[in-house]
């Protein structure tokens, strides 16, 4: 018989609580550089617009976060979302 009783939980060594506590700041760390890296990334989504023609260019849009810009043949220009912070 064991002197617990049944809605007793169960006991964690010092070892345990260590590797929790590792475990949980290793995830929290990934997690908030993940969020960095999405909110500072600019191209979210990329947009290549591919002609046969050979006088037409080819355009590429990149969608951001906080800005859209556009590329074509190396020139490229952007334009910033307004903020309301």
């Amino acid at each position: 018989n064991s002197s617990r009783g049944l809605l007793s939980a169960p006991t964690m060594s010092c070892r345990d609580i260590h590797a929790t506590n590792a475990f949980a700041f290793i995830i929290a760390f990934v997690s908030v550089g993940g969020i960095a890296v999405a909110a500072l990334i600019p191209q979210w989504r990329v947009t290549k617009l591919v002609t046969f023609n050979r006088n037409a260019k080819n355009i590429s849009v990149y969608d951001g976060l906080w800005a859209k810009c556009v590329k074509q043949d190396g020139y490229s220009g952007c334009y910033y979302y307004d903020s309301e912070v």
